[in-house]
């Protein structure tokens, strides 16, 4: 549970900088209540590390505000020259943004927990990548607005890849 408290606090340093960050977390806020994890809900530390992570951000949050919000007009002005995607070529480029080599790691950290039983606790991972991916698309963003999700696709990745490399008949 202390974790969640960290969280908050990587969480809000990082919104400092990095304005995709809130679509990650409310992805993984709709992830969660999808399957049995929605029980952090219940966790006083989920709501403090939230806290926290909100009053990190906050100095960031009021410039913005007290500036008219430059980082809305910035993307509203984008949005308006970015050339529109399909979905399979946003697909592809996510491997060539993220570097071909690391492909088969964070896909396998999609993949995996609907495939292996002991990694099933983090499949809303997966489904809030995979909500974060369409509303970048929908929103016509740019390919590495996903950057925020891939850290813990790696992870799950390396997890599922190393217990292959141990156990090849899984």
């Amino acid at each position: 549970r202390r974790s969640l408290l960290w969280a908050g606090i990587v969480g809000g340093f990082a919104m400092e900088a990095k304005y995709a960050l809130p679509l990650w977390l409310m992805s993984l806020a709709v992830g969660l209540t999808l399957f049995p994890q929605r029980r952090l809900f219940r966790y006083r530390e989920l709501w403090l590390g939230l806290a926290l992570a909100i009053i990190i951000a906050l100095p960031s949050f009021v410039w913005q505000a007290t500036h008219a919000f430059p980082f809305v007009e910035f993307v509203r002005n984008a949005g308006n020259k970015d050339v529109a995607t399909s979905p399979i070529a946003f697909a592809l480029n996510q491997v060539f943004v993220f570097d071909p080599f690391f492909a088969p790691i964070w896909l396998c950290g999609l993949i995996a927990p609907f495939t292996l039983r002991d990694l099933r606790p983090v499949r809303f991972i997966s489904i809030a990548f995979a909500i974060s991916a369409l509303v970048i698309v929908a929103g016509h963003g740019k390919d590495y607005y996903l950057a925020p999700a891939y850290p813990p696709l790696l992870a799950i990745g390396g997890v599922a890849l190393e217990r292959l490399v141990r156990n090849p008949f899984l």
